[in-house]
């Protein structure tokens, strides 16, 4: 699998297990396991950063500090797709795409109008609008198929299934980087994205029934899916610290692949709270403040 699968190289104690009491074993594997997660966050951010120069580079970005540094996403539990009620209105529309084939159409989902983003075999990076799709050293491929002949998928509106019926996945290795653009800083989003696959379809040979999103601090959650039955989607929130957003999207270990049907960006700040240049100006203000009183 594509990611981060770190492995330490071993410490001493672990080639001379003899010379070590249980207590000790015990304070060093917490030592051990604390070392292996902060390396796999700070390989995470590193993906991030690289990723932040390619998008930065594919969308013709001055440079990276001018775009930011990536938001940690908090994300809400995984839900079961039940109908047009689960696509989020809250906020103002940023963007919203389905993914599938080149020839994949866009549809309406509960007033939300999702444009087509279409992936041609072995392209990578692919960006339309805003949104960026990105794997790296492998490529992206399109999922088709993934609508099944019976309920509960039948059961859904005609646009919902369109939106389920194909989706964005790639190869192996399996980790898809999405590149959200447009941002403002200090302003905030909520993103939603969905994976499913009805009929348990293995384009190109691989397994496409659960997919894990994770951002660059480690924030993390996966979305399953069983055939004959429906996959899930799932709502993030981050307050933007630069017009870039990042986060991978994975699949277990084996011949599986990472799939991802649809996705839409919100702006839901509150009105009246400002963004960018104007949040940091009340932050910096409120320093000054800060100051003078204590200097009384």
């Amino acid at each position: 699998m594509g990611g981060f699968q770190v492995v330490p190289k071993p410490s001493r104690w672990e080639n001379d297990m003899t010379t070590i009491t249980p207590a000790a074993e015990t304070s060093t594997r917490r030592g051990s396991n604390h070392l292996r997660s902060a390396r796999r966050r700070d390989l995470n951010r590193l993906r991030a950063f690289n990723a932040a120069a390619l998008a930065l580079a594919t969308l013709g970005s001055a440079s990276i500090a001018e775009a930011g540094v990536s938001a940690a996403i908090t994300w809400q539990t995984a839900q079961t797709i039940t109908g047009d009620s689960d696509v989020q209105t809250a906020g103002t529309l940023a963007y919203a795409y389905t993914f599938g084939s080149s020839a994949v159409s866009a549809t309406t989902v509960n007033g939300v109008n999702f444009a087509a983003f279409g992936i041609s075999p072995t392209q990578s990076p692919v960006t339309v609008g805003n949104l960026t799709l990105s794997e790296s050293p492998g490529y992206l491929n399109p999922a088709t198929g993934l609508g099944a002949s019976g309920a509960p998928y039948t059961s859904l509106s005609a646009g919902y299934q369109s939106l389920l019926g194909e989706g964005a996945s790639s190869s192996l290795p399996t980790t898809i980087t999405v590149t959200l653009a447009g941002l403002t800083a200090g302003r905030q989003y909520s993103l939603q994205w969905w994976s499913s696959n009805s009929s348990g379809n293995t384009p190109f040979g691989a397994d496409l029934s659960s997919t894990t999103a994770y951002d660059a601090f480690s924030n993390q959650v996966t979305l399953s899916s069983t055939a004959g039955g429906i996959g899930q989607y799932v709502v993030g929130t981050f307050t933007a610290t630069g017009s870039i957003e990042f986060f991978n999207l994975e699949s277990p270990s084996g011949f599986t692949a990472p799939l991802m049907n649809a996705l839409q960006l919100r702006d839901i700040t509150p009105t009246g709270v400002p963004g960018g240049a104007g949040l940091a100006g009340l932050l910096a203000l409120g320093g000054v403040g800060r100051h003078r009183r204590r200097r009384r």
